[in-house]
């Protein structure tokens, strides 16, 4: 049911079934996500913010690890030299 006065705008609905239902579709389609996450329990969320990939804090942990894992393996040998060279000159 909706109620509509001069002050506000009410929506009052049957169930919470139905009142998530209203939820997501008054939501901005570009919030509308799928999680990242392979094999995310729960993949389908609503953004709070635009750059938001991930549902949660354990799937943004397991992105961040992805990241992490493939950055050294496309750098870390290239990296290592780097640093072992510091090493071996006196620096830090």
């Amino acid at each position: 049911m909706l109620g509509i006065t001069p002050e506000k705008l009410s929506l009052t609905v049957e169930s919470l079934e139905r009142f998530l239902e209203f939820e997501i579709w008054f939501s901005p389609i570009a919030r509308r996500r799928r999680c990242k996450r392979p094999r995310c329990e729960t993949p389908y969320f609503i953004a709070s913010n635009p750059k938001q990939l991930f549902c949660d804090e354990k799937c943004a942990e397991w992105g961040q690890h992805q990241h992490k894992q493939k950055w050294w393996a496309e750098h870390g040998e290239q990296w290592r030299k780097r640093r072992t060279t510091k090493q071996t000159k006196g620096g830090s």
